[in-house]
């Protein structure tokens, strides 16, 4: 029989990563959304309802029949959305030219920063709908970090248990007994003293200059 040695808390953390990284290999972790479920597709709808409004005016600027400097431009807009349980400012931009420049469209409502301003009384069914699937987006988010979050507490209370038994017990003998399928996650040396591998140095190596 194998000659039992005494666990120290170095040993037992050693066990427990083993163990637990088993675990971990068996049971991944699922996915964590870090992000939350993004405003480009309400931004997008936003954009395409601003440039048809806005296509007068640029139609006007390209025939002549206002000059350019007569119509303030602007690289983004803002709305205000107050609807569909929703309390959020939306930025919109138009994009950059092949130069890196922003590119500007007429400004339609130049006494205002915010070009919209929606509650659940006039916003349009497109923005109502962007926003269903934003929310559909989130509702997503949530269950696949609630689906995160079941795995930490599965794995913590894997750790907990392992631990308290790696605590309750004293020597390497009395750990195998009591778990025997932990003997593959001990180091060697553990198991069996006998099988740890030593340099090879010679004694009048080791004892020259003492």
């Amino acid at each position: 029989m194998a000659k039992s040695i005494r666990l120290n808390n170095t040993i037992r953390g050693t066990i427990l990563d083993n163990v637990m990284t088993a675990w971990k290999s068996n049971n991944p972790a699922p996915e964590y959304p870090a992000e939350n479920a993004s405003w480009e597709g309400v931004a997008n709808v936003i954009r395409s309802i601003y440039l048809k409004e806005a296509a007068p005016y640029t139609l006007l600027i390209a025939e002549g029949k206002i000059p350019s400097k007569m119509v303030k431009q602007c690289s983004y807009i803002r709305a205000r959305i107050r609807a569909c349980g929703v309390n959020e400012d939306v930025f919109v931009g138009f994009g950059t030219d092949d130069k890196g420049m922003s590119i500007t469209v007429p400004q339609t409502n130049p006494k205002s920063s915010y070009v919209y301003s929606w509650d659940d009384d006039n916003i349009p069914a497109l923005i109502k709908a962007a926003l269903g699937a934003r929310e559909a987006e989130l509702e997503t988010i949530r269950e696949k970090r609630k689906i995160h979050r079941e795995w930490m507490a599965r794995r913590d209370q894997k750790s907990a248990q392992i631990a308290s038994v790696l605590v309750g017990v004293n020597t390497s003998a009395q750990l195998i007994d009591v778990w025997p399928e932990v003997e593959k996650y001990m180091p060697v040396g553990v198991v069996d003293p006998s099988n740890i591998s030593l340099p090879a140095i010679s004694v009048d190596a080791l004892n020259e200059g003492l």
